[in-house]
């Protein structure tokens, strides 16, 4: 089964689920590209340190093609697709922090206001919108 993400298209709000990579992927290469074991350093939680979290986010989320298919579905039928992919997610994610410690001790010593913090960050950039160089 193919993880989708539901977006609304900037130019008329229409809701469509776009195919996207596990967000597990993205939380790994994050951290890859970030951190290795021997930089790991604790760092002063500044909006200055969510806003460069969020722009490497992005960077990444942005390496994934989107597919532009859209699918038409109820308002029930979208919200048990938002229902059953947080629960397939949330326990991938459970699943692969059991599996890495590193990405594991990172959010285990992440406080809650930390992560909404860079959660913002980052869903304010991304609902920002911004034109694209043509490809």
């Amino acid at each position: 089964m193919e993880t989708q993400t539901a977006k609304r298209r900037p130019e008329n709000g229409q809701l469509i689920f776009v195919p996207h990579k596990d967000t597990v992927r993205l939380l790994e290469v994050y951290v890859k590209r970030s951190l290795s074991l021997n930089e790991v350093q604790a760092v002063e939680p500044t909006y200055y340190y969510y806003e460069k979290v969020s722009e490497e986010l992005e960077k990444i989320v942005h390496e994934v093609k989107e597919k532009e298919e859209a699918e038409t579905l109820s308002d029930a039928e979208v919200l048990q697709r938002i229902i059953t992919l947080t629960k397939e997610q949330g326990d991938a994610i459970h699943d692969k922090l059991k599996d890495n410690p590193t990405l594991s001790n990172f959010f285990q010593q992440m406080s809650y206001s930390s992560f909404q913090k860079l959660a913002d960050a980052y869903l304010e950039k991304e609902a920002t919108p911004t034109q694209r160089p043509p490809t």
